[in-house]
């Protein structure tokens, strides 16, 4: 089969829940599995309950073989705005900027996480997200271990920008996700 006709699946993991939902392709996708999953007695910010029921999914055959794209729990994201700084020349100048703002907010907790910054032109302040590497390493490997391959990895707040973005006004406004627990 080819890959650019391989069924597409859509996962939201949270600490409360998982949904997952498989997308047969062609030139009208339509769902064909839909999955919605309470998670219970979670404590904190462990993901290791949303990550073994994810996991258990996977492994079943309506999931399996798919071109997958995970969106995870603003929950699991920290986030801080970047502004523009002129004398930062490179991409990495400005990621480490971003990393030091997270480090000033959160401390010591994103030592260890995968940090992004958006893009914006020049003058323009960015987006900064960091996640735990553990939690994206764990959805990494549970996709490989069972022949999915991972088409998108991204936090709420990015994919629901992502998704209404044409929407959006072109001068200032604001956007929010809001989740159980959570104001990103």
């Amino acid at each position: 089969m080819s890959p650019l006709w391989r069924d597409e699946l859509g996962a939201y993991l949270s600490p409360y829940r998982l949904c997952l939902v498989r997308m047969k392709r062609g030139v009208r996708p339509t769902p064909i599995a839909e999955h919605e999953q309470r998670l219970e007695g979670v404590k904190g910010d462990s993901f290791g309950p949303a990550l073994e029921a994810f996991a258990a999914m996977l492994a079943q055959s309506p999931w399996q073989g798919t071109a997958t794209r995970v969106v995870i729990a603003d929950h699991w994201a920290r986030y801080a705005i970047v502004p523009w700084v002129a004398a930062l020349g490179s991409a990495q100048e400005r990621l480490a900027h971003g990393r030091q703002l997270l480090a000033g907010l959160y401390g010591e907790a994103v030592d260890g996480w995968d940090v992004r910054i958006s893009e914006a032109p020049p003058g323009a302040a960015r987006v900064v997200c960091a996640v735990p590497g553990e939690l994206i390493a764990a959805v990494r490997a549970a996709c490989a271990a069972h022949g999915s391959a991972i088409l998108s990895l991204q936090p709420q707040l990015v994919a629901a920008y992502e998704a209404w973005r044409p929407s959006l006004p072109s001068s200032n406004a604001w956007f929010v996700s809001v989740e159980q627990g959570s104001l990103a």
